[in-house]
C-alpha cells in the first residue's frame, strides 16, 4: 500500500470520497496530506499498511477483523525520541516545535489504553532489526526461512 501526497485542493475535490484514512501535516512549512486509498487494497492480497491506530480502526470497519492483522511495533521512549531527533536533524529547516508536539500526541494516541480499545493484541518490540522482523513474520503466518 503507497502513501498518496496531494495538494490540499486535490484531496479536496478529486478523492475524499475514495480515501480510506487520511492525515495531514505540517511539514517544512507546508501541508502535505497522505492516505489509502478504498481501492487499491484487495482483501484476498497481502499488505503491509504503517497507520495509526485510527488508520488501523478504520480498515477494520471497512475490511473487516478477520481481514487485518495489527502489529504494534514497540519502540523504547529513549530511542523514539533519538531516532525522531535524528530524522529532524536531517532536514534543511529543523522544526523541533513539531517533533516535539508528534511525540507528545504519540504518548496519547498510541497509550496501552488506546492499544487495548483497537484490540492490538500482536506486539513487537523494535530493538534489534532481525529479530523484529522475525517476530512479524510470526504474526503474519510467514516463513522464517530467510534472514533479514
Amino acid at each position: 500500500v503507497e502513501y498518496n501526497f496531494l495538494s490540499k485542493e486535490e484531496f479536496c475535490h478529486s478523492i475524499k470520497d475514495r480515501i480510506l484514512e487520511s492525515r495531514s501535516y505540517d511539514v517544512n512549512s507546508d501541508v502535505w496530506t497522505y492516505g489509502f486509498m478504498k481501492q487499491e487494497i484487495d482483501v484476498y492480497g497481502d499488505y503491509v499498511a504503517i497507520t495509526t491506530l485510527e488508520g488501523y480502526n478504520k480498515f477494520i470497519e471497512h475490511y473487516g477483523s478477520n481481514n487485518v492483522c495489527g502489529i504494534y511495533i514497540y519502540v523504547d521512549e529513549v530511542d523514539r525520541i533519538k531516532r525522531c531527533m535524528n530524522r529532524e536533524l536531517d532536514n534543511v529547516v529543523p522544526n523541533f516545535k513539531e517533533l516535539m508536539r508528534r511525540l507528545e500526541v504519540d504518548e496519547f494516541d498510541f497509550s496501552y489504553e488506546k492499544l487495548f480499545e483497537s484490540k492490538i493484541i500482536n506486539v513487537v518490540e523494535n530493538s534489534d532489526i532481525e529479530d523484529c522482523y522475525n517476530e512479524i513474520l510470526v504474526f503474519i503466518g510467514g516463513q522464517n526461512e530467510q534472514s533479514f
